[in-house]
């Protein structure tokens, strides 16, 4: 007498096999990009790594009476540097390089010239290669300052306040009058830009250098009108411009910006403009802290990357977003300090400025924990 294979298996075992062998297939794990992980919730989806707001900080003044910090660049830990207007009793130096823990004065002077220069802005490669600009606009050595552009007598008030590059050999200058410069090995050159009244207050660009973007707003004393210049090519286009310092049927004032990757970080004073360089999409992101905090002024917006940005306003508020939210501290709420801005490299925060009552130079280091 025959029959099937199935005469000697139980019944409850072969129901349990053809259950099993019906199920679906478990959805495949996310391959995520590095900075970000799936999701706990679905990990299907990717999840933004986040970081940590904790920073530990010293606060500390140089200089003597009317000394003021205008800018910093950060080599490294070890490599800081600090310029402005710089007094020590009646001397006067163009910066401060602290290395190891070493405070140096620095006084950058023209070659045959005994007088120091007084940058407003700066941009290192290393401590030889510096490049600096105020009423005009020089290249240091380590040893002195050559001169590349200088302000002629009548430009005045023209000048830059902000130096960006990521090539010695190709950089961007903006200052007062919407000056745009770029120096290209040899040659320096003015770039042709709307809205003559507004000023350039920020500039980023990308990695190679080829898409730069610049925030141009009024002058402090008459906020009004702001917009965000985008250079391809040579060409300069307006990707934002607005009327309104609060968002009124747009996202109002610009102040800050900063290139990472193949975004552009924009801070807005209604939310954070994420704008895609290659696509030209744009997605927003603010919360409570970013709604309450956001518009109070910010000077400068750094960052390492999407879930590690670091803004600072005048007030000496200061903001982290670690990937997820914004962290806000209104770290020297009460006091007489006059931020003018922070870089942030790495896990480090070098803040500048001045204090307002004796005019000495502050400066503030936060190593993050």
């Amino acid at each position: 007498m025959s029959s099937t294979w199935t005469s000697h298996i139980p019944l409850f075992l072969m129901t349990r096999f053809l259950v099993v062998s019906c199920q679906e297939p478990l959805p495949k794990q996310a391959n995520c990009s590095p900075g970000s992980h799936p999701c706990s919730d679905d990990s299907t989806q990717c999840c933004q790594d986040t970081t940590s707001s904790n920073f530990q900080w010293t606060i500390d003044t140089l200089g003597t009476r009317n000394t003021s910090f205008h800018d910093a660049y950060i080599l490294n830990e070890n490599s800081i540097w600090l310029v402005g207007e710089v007094w020590i009793g009646l001397d006067a130096y163009s910066a401060f390089h602290i290395v190891d823990d070493i405070i140096e004065p620095i006084k950058m002077t023209q070659e045959g010239h005994n007088s120091a220069i007084w940058p407003d802005a700066i941009w290192c490669f290393n401590d030889n290669d510096i490049w600096i600009a105020g009423s005009s606009i020089y290249h240091w050595n380590g040893q002195n300052s050559s001169l590349v552009w200088k302000l002629e007598q009548g430009d005045w008030p023209n000048g830059f306040s902000k130096v960006w590059g990521n090539k010695s050999h190709e950089m961007y200058f903006g200052g007062k009058n919407a000056s745009i410069f770029k120096y290209s090995r040899t040659n320096l050159t003015e770039i042709p830009r709307p809205y003559p009244d507004l000023e350039i207050f920020d500039i980023s660009g990308t990695p190679d250098s080829n898409i730069v973007f610049f925030i141009a707003r009024t002058p402090v004393y008459e906020q009004q009108k702001s917009a965000v210049f985008k250079l391809t090519d040579q060409e300069l286009s307006t990707l934002y411009y607005s009327e309104n310092i609060n968002p009124d049927g747009d996202y109002g004032e610009v102040l800050a910006v900063k290139v990472l990757a193949d975004t552009a970080y924009i801070w807005t004073v209604k939310a954070l403009w994420k704008y895609n360089i290659h696509t030209g999409e744009s997605t927003f992101n603010s919360d409570d802290n970013y709604q309450q905090w956001g518009h109070r002024g910010i000077y400068t917006l750094d960052g390492n990357g999407p879930n590690d940005l670091f803004a600072i306003a005048g007030i000496t508020t200061w903001f982290h977003f670690n990937g997820q939210h914004w962290y806000y501290d209104p770290w020297l709420n009460g006091s007489d300090v006059q931020c003018f801005g922070a870089v942030f490299k790495d896990d480090l925060v070098v803040a500048y400025g001045t204090y307002n009552d004796d005019w000495l130079g502050f400066y503030s280091i936060g190593r993050r924990y």
